[in-house]
Protein backbone atom coordinates (compact mmCIF):
# COMPACT_ATOMS: atom_id res chain seq x y z
CA UNK A 1 0.00 0.00 0.00
CA UNK A 2 1.14 3.58 -0.91
CA UNK A 3 2.01 6.27 1.54
CA UNK A 4 -0.75 8.30 -0.42
CA UNK A 5 -2.87 5.31 0.25
CA UNK A 6 -2.99 5.93 4.01
CA UNK A 7 -4.76 8.46 6.39
CA UNK A 8 -3.48 9.15 9.75
CA UNK A 9 -6.03 10.55 12.26
CA UNK A 10 -4.81 11.39 15.57
CA UNK A 11 -7.66 11.06 18.63
CA UNK A 12 -8.13 11.96 22.41
CA UNK A 13 -11.54 10.36 24.45
CA UNK A 14 -12.12 12.85 26.82
CA UNK A 15 -14.84 13.85 29.54
CA UNK A 16 -15.64 16.08 32.58
CA UNK A 17 -14.08 15.48 35.67
CA UNK A 18 -16.42 12.92 37.30
CA UNK A 19 -18.45 11.25 33.72
CA UNK A 20 -18.27 8.41 33.35
CA UNK A 21 -18.43 8.15 29.26
CA UNK A 22 -15.75 9.96 26.90
CA UNK A 23 -16.52 11.41 23.60
CA UNK A 24 -13.63 11.44 20.91
CA UNK A 25 -12.07 14.66 19.96
CA UNK A 26 -9.23 14.52 17.01
CA UNK A 27 -6.13 16.77 18.02
CA UNK A 28 -4.69 19.45 16.13
CA UNK A 29 -1.89 18.50 13.49
CA UNK A 30 1.57 19.07 14.01
CA UNK A 31 3.63 17.90 17.58
CA UNK A 32 1.92 17.71 20.62
CA UNK A 33 2.71 19.77 23.53
CA UNK A 34 1.96 21.81 26.83
CA UNK A 35 1.02 24.84 24.13
CA UNK A 36 -2.01 22.15 22.65
CA UNK A 37 -3.61 22.18 25.98
CA UNK A 38 -6.11 24.85 25.41
CA UNK A 39 -6.90 23.66 21.68
CA UNK A 40 -7.65 19.97 23.07
CA UNK A 41 -9.97 21.59 25.07
CA UNK A 42 -11.74 24.11 22.95
CA UNK A 43 -12.29 20.93 20.81
CA UNK A 44 -13.37 18.97 23.46
CA UNK A 45 -16.05 21.61 24.39
CA UNK A 46 -17.09 22.00 20.86
CA UNK A 47 -17.25 18.56 20.23
CA UNK A 48 -19.67 18.08 23.85
CA UNK A 49 -22.04 20.97 22.53
CA UNK A 50 -22.50 19.41 19.37
CA UNK A 51 -23.51 15.88 21.16
CA UNK A 52 -25.17 17.78 24.14
CA UNK A 53 -26.48 21.25 23.24
CA UNK A 54 -23.74 22.92 25.88
CA UNK A 55 -20.45 22.61 28.15
CA UNK A 56 -19.65 23.34 31.54
CA UNK A 57 -16.21 26.07 31.51
CA UNK A 58 -15.48 25.55 35.25
CA UNK A 59 -15.50 21.69 35.02
CA UNK A 60 -11.92 20.21 34.18
CA UNK A 61 -11.33 17.95 31.08
CA UNK A 62 -9.47 14.50 30.86
CA UNK A 63 -8.08 13.18 28.33
CA UNK A 64 -8.50 9.32 28.81
CA UNK A 65 -7.39 7.30 25.81
CA UNK A 66 -4.75 8.73 23.08
CA UNK A 67 -5.22 7.14 19.88
CA UNK A 68 -3.96 7.13 15.97
CA UNK A 69 -6.52 5.44 13.46
CA UNK A 70 -4.77 4.49 10.36
CA UNK A 71 -6.74 3.74 7.28
CA UNK A 72 -6.14 2.73 4.00
CA UNK A 73 -7.46 2.39 0.60
CA UNK A 74 -7.78 -1.34 -0.93
CA UNK A 75 -8.21 -3.08 -3.93
CA UNK A 76 -11.58 -4.25 -4.99
CA UNK A 77 -12.37 -7.01 -3.27
CA UNK A 78 -13.53 -10.03 -5.01
CA UNK A 79 -15.38 -12.76 -3.38
CA UNK A 80 -15.24 -16.05 -4.23
CA UNK A 81 -18.38 -18.01 -5.90
CA UNK A 82 -18.57 -22.09 -6.09
CA UNK A 83 -21.19 -24.13 -8.09
CA UNK A 84 -22.94 -26.13 -6.38
CA UNK A 85 -21.72 -29.96 -5.05
CA UNK A 86 -22.68 -33.19 -6.45
CA UNK A 87 -25.81 -33.29 -4.61
CA UNK A 88 -24.69 -35.09 -1.68
CA UNK A 89 -25.99 -35.20 2.22
CA UNK A 90 -24.71 -33.75 4.91
CA UNK A 91 -23.73 -36.13 7.55
CA UNK A 92 -23.88 -35.00 11.02
CA UNK A 93 -21.00 -36.07 13.22
CA UNK A 94 -23.18 -36.57 16.56
CA UNK A 95 -26.42 -35.81 17.77
CA UNK A 96 -27.08 -33.93 21.33
CA UNK A 97 -30.09 -33.02 23.37
CA UNK A 98 -31.36 -29.34 22.33
CA UNK A 99 -34.40 -27.78 24.14
CA UNK A 100 -36.37 -26.32 20.94
CA UNK A 101 -39.17 -23.90 22.31
CA UNK A 102 -40.84 -25.03 18.97
CA UNK A 103 -41.51 -28.41 20.46
CA UNK A 104 -41.46 -27.79 24.28
CA UNK A 105 -39.25 -30.01 24.82
CA UNK A 106 -35.73 -31.33 24.24
CA UNK A 107 -34.89 -33.43 21.16
CA UNK A 108 -31.98 -35.96 20.01
CA UNK A 109 -30.70 -32.80 17.70
CA UNK A 110 -28.41 -33.71 15.23
CA UNK A 111 -25.20 -31.52 14.90
CA UNK A 112 -23.18 -30.45 11.63
CA UNK A 113 -19.58 -29.74 11.12
CA UNK A 114 -20.16 -26.25 8.99
CA UNK A 115 -16.82 -26.47 7.70
CA UNK A 116 -17.07 -29.34 5.00
CA UNK A 117 -20.55 -28.02 3.89
CA UNK A 118 -20.44 -27.12 0.29
CA UNK A 119 -22.96 -24.79 -1.76
CA UNK A 120 -26.39 -26.88 -3.11
CA UNK A 121 -26.23 -28.90 0.73
CA UNK A 122 -29.53 -28.39 2.69
CA UNK A 123 -29.95 -29.21 6.39
CA UNK A 124 -33.34 -29.57 7.31
CA UNK A 125 -34.20 -28.45 11.07
CA UNK A 126 -34.20 -29.44 13.97
CA UNK A 127 -30.42 -29.10 13.65
CA UNK A 128 -27.45 -27.62 14.91
CA UNK A 129 -24.68 -26.16 12.97
CA UNK A 130 -20.95 -26.09 14.59
CA UNK A 131 -18.48 -23.60 13.42
CA UNK A 132 -15.53 -22.15 16.02
CA UNK A 133 -17.05 -18.53 16.04
CA UNK A 134 -20.76 -19.40 16.01
CA UNK A 135 -23.57 -22.24 16.43
CA UNK A 136 -26.45 -21.36 13.59
CA UNK A 137 -30.00 -23.14 15.34
CA UNK A 138 -31.82 -24.58 12.28
CA UNK A 139 -35.75 -24.56 13.91
CA UNK A 140 -37.97 -27.51 13.86
CA UNK A 141 -39.77 -26.80 10.08
CA UNK A 142 -36.66 -24.47 8.70
CA UNK A 143 -34.17 -25.39 6.17
CA UNK A 144 -30.64 -23.87 5.88
CA UNK A 145 -29.29 -23.97 2.50
CA UNK A 146 -25.47 -23.48 1.73
CA UNK A 147 -25.39 -20.80 -0.98
CA UNK A 148 -22.67 -20.05 -3.67
CA UNK A 149 -21.06 -18.13 -1.31
CA UNK A 150 -20.50 -20.31 1.39
CA UNK A 151 -23.42 -18.55 3.33
CA UNK A 152 -26.18 -20.75 5.38
CA UNK A 153 -29.66 -19.28 3.91
CA UNK A 154 -31.86 -20.18 7.14
CA UNK A 155 -35.55 -20.58 6.06
CA UNK A 156 -38.73 -21.36 7.38
CA UNK A 157 -40.58 -23.94 6.40
CA UNK A 158 -43.52 -24.16 8.37
CA UNK A 159 -45.68 -21.54 9.87
CA UNK A 160 -43.89 -20.59 13.11
CA UNK A 161 -45.96 -21.77 16.43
Amino acid sequence: MARADVTLERQVSARFAGQINEISVPLPAGELDASCRDEVRTRFLKAYTDLYGHAHDDIPVEVMTWRVVASGRLAEVAVERRSAGAGEDPVPKHTRPAYWIELGSFVDTPVYDRYPLVPGMTVAGPALVEERESTVLVAPGSTAVVDEYRNLVVTRTEAQL
